[in-house]
């Protein structure tokens, strides 16, 4: 089959393996497919298909742990705000459930944390791990390996966006599956001598060209 064009994103005839697809200018109307055409190869699509996302999860969708769990708040600025408090003495954790669906290439992920804190001066190192957990899964188990990221209290009751985590390795991840995360402050070498206030976790992953089926 000769190559094709599209207008009006409506494919002229079905493409098959090996075509290209014709990305056009309609501004210009210099050529013959009402403007300057620019090819993409399978390549190029595959590697817009593999891109990545982001899912926020806030501090409202979260649950301490019932041993060393952060305390839950609420907090009245110009917005109301859920947080978790982190405390200086004692490493305390909280959870969540996520999952980032068909698109997700199973792989390792990072994570970034939104935080502030009332007064202080100093650091914070946050810390995430998770588990994947398929169908008849025990959910008496360990969590994943933790990776963490330092931040800096710039100015108290501000948003504060940490440096992205190192790539964290989900245990038993597979598409499709719920993950349960676990967040921890890591009191032994942060510096902040206050709580440090948890907004919520962004979570970034990679993208892939598997397609689901129907349910």
């Amino acid at each position: 089959m000769a190559n094709e064009a599209f207008s009006d994103f409506t494919a002229a005839s079905a493409l098959a393996a090996g075509d290209l697809l014709a990305i056009t200018d309609i501004s210009d109307t210099t050529d013959s497919v009402n403007g300057t055409t620019k090819k993409a190869t399978a390549s190029l699509v595959d590697a817009y298909l593999s891109s990545y996302e982001t899912l926020f999860i806030g501090a409202g969708a979260m649950i301490p742990r019932t041993t060393n769990g952060a305390a839950t708040g609420t907090v009245e600025l110009a917005i109301m705000l859920d947080v978790f408090d982190f405390d200086t003495a004692t490493e305390e954790g909280i959870g969540f459930w996520a999952q980032f669906g068909p698109g997700w290439d199973a792989g390792t992920i990072k994570a970034k944390f939104y935080w502030t804190a009332a007064s202080g001066s100093g650091t914070v190192k946050w810390d995430i791990g998770a588990r994947s957990y398929a169908d008849s899964d025990a959910l008496d188990q360990a969590i994943g390996t933790e990776q963490g990221a330092t931040d800096t209290l710039l100015t108290a009751n501000d948003m504060h966006i940490s440096p992205a985590t190192s790539a964290i390795t989900i245990t038993g991840a597979t598409v499709e599956e719920p993950i349960y995360f676990q967040v921890t402050r890591d009191v032994a070498t942060d510096t902040l001598a206050v709580d440090a206030r948890l907004i919520g976790v962004a979570l970034q992953w990679k993208k892939s060209t598997h397609i689901s089926s129907a349910w």
